[in-house]
């Protein structure tokens, strides 16, 4: 399984070789993304105040090419992962939060012990949420070109969060790829 895993990772790293995204390069990217989400319905004012103060974040590019998903057998990763510790706090979450999970599990159809298990691999049920601006990380991943289009995709929800006022753009932190929240879902 450890081949397969680096073998995954090498061709993704040589099949998609880096982009030279330097600061003007990633200007002129966001000038197009601003044009961008107006023809996707996004208000002017939204767009220019959000997306005025993007920064190129090299690091969210270095860690997207080392994921560890891909550069760690499942064993490796599993075992870093989970422990009995972990599933044990996922029992006790699951039992004290039981009401919230069962409506959820009927409003969305997501068994609740799911979401538990995303909430404690993801962040130690919310122990590490991310430290790392969600608008920065996404356009920074949209203009790198990679996964350009389903990064715009996700920076363009992450302004619709903002522009309903569900959180300030100051709070909006995740993990590199642009995850967020205690399960780190993408917006």
């Amino acid at each position: 399984m450890a081949i397969r895993f680096s073998l995954i990772s090498l061709f993704l790293f040589f099949s998609h070789p880096a982009l030279a995204l330097d600061q003007e390069s990633f200007a002129m990217c966001v000038s197009k993304l601003r044009q961008a989400g107006l023809e996707a319905g996004l208000p002017a004012q939204v767009i220019s105040q959000h997306l005025g103060g993007v920064k190129l974040n090299e690091k969210v590019v270095e860690l997207d090419r080392s994921q560890p998903e891909f550069t760690s057998s499942f064993a490796d990763y599993f075992n870093r992962r989970v422990s009995e510790q972990r599933i044990e706090k996922g029992r006790e979450k699951y039992r004290s939060h039981r009401q919230l999970l069962d409506s959820l599990t009927r409003e969305y159809g997501i068994p609740g012990h799911y979401l538990v298990a995303f909430w404690g691999l993801e962040t130690n049920y919310g122990g590490y949420l991310g430290n790392i601006p969600t608008l920065d990380a996404l356009a920074t991943l949209t203009c790198e070109g990679r996964r350009g289009d389903y990064f715009q995709g996700e920076l363009f929800n992450a302004l619709r969060i903002l522009q309903a006022g569900d959180v300030n753009a100051s709070q909006m932190k995740g993990s590199w790829a642009g995850a967020m929240g205690q399960t780190q879902f993408m917006p």
